[in-house]
Protein backbone atom coordinates (compact mmCIF):
# COMPACT_ATOMS: atom_id res chain seq x y z
CA UNK A 1 0.00 0.00 0.00
CA UNK A 2 1.61 3.26 -0.60
CA UNK A 3 0.88 6.14 1.79
CA UNK A 4 0.98 9.87 0.71
CA UNK A 5 1.48 12.38 2.68
CA UNK A 6 -0.60 15.84 1.74
CA UNK A 7 1.78 18.95 0.77
CA UNK A 8 0.62 21.14 3.46
CA UNK A 9 1.13 18.45 5.77
CA UNK A 10 4.47 17.87 4.76
CA UNK A 11 5.72 21.54 4.59
CA UNK A 12 3.63 21.84 8.07
CA UNK A 13 6.20 18.47 9.62
CA UNK A 14 8.96 19.58 7.85
CA UNK A 15 8.66 23.62 9.52
CA UNK A 16 7.93 22.00 13.02
CA UNK A 17 11.99 21.53 13.87
CA UNK A 18 13.29 24.17 12.27
CA UNK A 19 13.53 27.38 14.18
CA UNK A 20 15.79 30.81 13.46
CA UNK A 21 18.91 29.96 15.28
CA UNK A 22 19.97 33.37 17.95
CA UNK A 23 23.97 34.04 18.06
CA UNK A 24 23.13 35.15 21.37
CA UNK A 25 22.03 31.77 23.02
CA UNK A 26 24.54 30.32 25.30
CA UNK A 27 23.41 26.66 24.09
CA UNK A 28 24.11 26.66 20.87
CA UNK A 29 27.07 28.05 19.21
CA UNK A 30 27.27 29.98 16.14
CA UNK A 31 28.43 28.11 13.38
CA UNK A 32 31.86 28.82 12.01
CA UNK A 33 30.30 28.82 8.21
CA UNK A 34 32.38 28.91 4.93
CA UNK A 35 31.01 30.08 1.90
CA UNK A 36 33.22 29.52 -1.11
CA UNK A 37 32.49 30.98 -4.31
CA UNK A 38 33.52 29.33 -7.77
CA UNK A 39 32.98 32.11 -10.40
CA UNK A 40 35.99 33.88 -11.39
CA UNK A 41 35.05 35.72 -14.56
CA UNK A 42 34.78 39.21 -15.30
CA UNK A 43 31.67 39.54 -15.99
CA UNK A 44 29.52 37.12 -12.73
CA UNK A 45 26.80 36.72 -11.16
CA UNK A 46 28.41 34.40 -8.45
CA UNK A 47 29.89 37.04 -5.83
CA UNK A 48 26.54 38.39 -5.98
CA UNK A 49 24.71 35.38 -5.40
CA UNK A 50 27.58 34.92 -2.60
CA UNK A 51 26.37 37.94 -1.07
CA UNK A 52 23.13 36.69 -1.27
CA UNK A 53 23.45 33.79 0.38
CA UNK A 54 25.56 35.70 3.08
CA UNK A 55 22.95 38.07 4.26
CA UNK A 56 20.41 35.06 4.64
CA UNK A 57 22.52 32.97 7.23
CA UNK A 58 23.37 36.25 8.95
CA UNK A 59 19.48 37.21 8.98
CA UNK A 60 19.04 33.03 10.36
CA UNK A 61 21.55 33.83 12.92
CA UNK A 62 23.85 31.41 14.25
CA UNK A 63 26.18 31.76 11.98
CA UNK A 64 29.92 33.21 11.93
CA UNK A 65 30.58 33.37 8.00
CA UNK A 66 33.83 33.81 5.73
CA UNK A 67 33.65 34.27 2.83
CA UNK A 68 36.41 32.62 -0.48
CA UNK A 69 36.52 33.71 -3.34
CA UNK A 70 39.12 32.54 -5.51
CA UNK A 71 39.30 35.98 -7.49
CA UNK A 72 40.36 38.26 -4.24
CA UNK A 73 41.16 36.11 -1.43
CA UNK A 74 44.94 36.65 -1.14
CA UNK A 75 44.71 39.42 -3.57
CA UNK A 76 44.09 36.75 -6.32
CA UNK A 77 46.55 34.06 -5.29
CA UNK A 78 44.43 31.12 -6.23
CA UNK A 79 43.89 32.71 -9.80
CA UNK A 80 47.31 31.67 -10.12
CA UNK A 81 48.05 28.09 -11.68
CA UNK A 82 49.12 26.29 -8.31
CA UNK A 83 52.43 25.23 -7.79
CA UNK A 84 52.40 23.28 -4.72
CA UNK A 85 49.51 22.45 -2.29
CA UNK A 86 49.69 22.88 1.33
CA UNK A 87 50.21 19.94 2.10
CA UNK A 88 53.19 19.39 -0.07
CA UNK A 89 55.56 21.80 2.05
CA UNK A 90 58.32 20.25 4.00
CA UNK A 91 58.79 21.71 7.60
CA UNK A 92 62.01 23.95 6.58
CA UNK A 93 60.11 25.12 3.52
CA UNK A 94 58.89 28.60 3.27
CA UNK A 95 54.69 28.62 3.09
CA UNK A 96 53.12 31.49 1.31
CA UNK A 97 51.01 33.06 4.31
CA UNK A 98 47.93 33.02 2.61
CA UNK A 99 48.15 29.28 2.13
CA UNK A 100 48.31 28.94 6.09
CA UNK A 101 45.57 31.55 6.64
CA UNK A 102 43.35 29.94 4.23
CA UNK A 103 43.97 26.45 5.23
CA UNK A 104 43.26 27.44 9.43
CA UNK A 105 40.33 29.02 7.91
CA UNK A 106 38.72 25.49 6.68
CA UNK A 107 40.28 23.46 9.26
CA UNK A 108 38.19 25.65 11.78
CA UNK A 109 34.88 25.85 9.58
CA UNK A 110 32.13 23.55 11.07
CA UNK A 111 30.47 23.56 7.39
CA UNK A 112 30.86 24.90 3.98
CA UNK A 113 28.64 26.52 1.24
CA UNK A 114 29.50 26.10 -2.14
CA UNK A 115 28.34 28.75 -4.21
CA UNK A 116 29.57 27.92 -7.76
CA UNK A 117 28.09 28.14 -11.83
CA UNK A 118 28.03 25.04 -13.45
CA UNK A 119 30.55 25.03 -16.65
CA UNK A 120 31.17 22.49 -19.33
CA UNK A 121 29.40 19.97 -16.62
CA UNK A 122 31.41 20.23 -14.18
CA UNK A 123 32.69 22.55 -11.40
CA UNK A 124 34.22 26.13 -12.23
CA UNK A 125 38.17 25.85 -12.67
CA UNK A 126 38.96 28.33 -9.97
CA UNK A 127 36.73 26.42 -7.26
CA UNK A 128 38.41 23.71 -8.29
CA UNK A 129 42.39 25.02 -7.79
CA UNK A 130 41.86 27.05 -4.83
CA UNK A 131 40.10 23.96 -3.28
CA UNK A 132 43.27 21.37 -4.26
CA UNK A 133 45.61 23.57 -2.32
CA UNK A 134 44.81 21.50 0.89
CA UNK A 135 44.02 17.91 1.51
CA UNK A 136 40.47 16.34 1.98
CA UNK A 137 41.13 15.81 5.72
CA UNK A 138 40.45 19.74 5.70
CA UNK A 139 37.08 18.56 4.24
CA UNK A 140 36.12 15.38 5.82
CA UNK A 141 33.14 15.02 8.00
CA UNK A 142 31.80 18.53 7.74
CA UNK A 143 28.75 19.50 5.85
CA UNK A 144 28.53 21.05 2.70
Amino acid sequence: MRHTISHTLRRASLNAGTRPLSTSSPQVPPLNTVVLLGSTREKRIGHRVGQYLVSRLDERGGHNVTVLDPRTTGDGFFMKLMEKAHFHYKEHETIPPILDETADILRAADCFVVCTPEMNHTIAPGLTNMMNYFGSAVYSKKPS
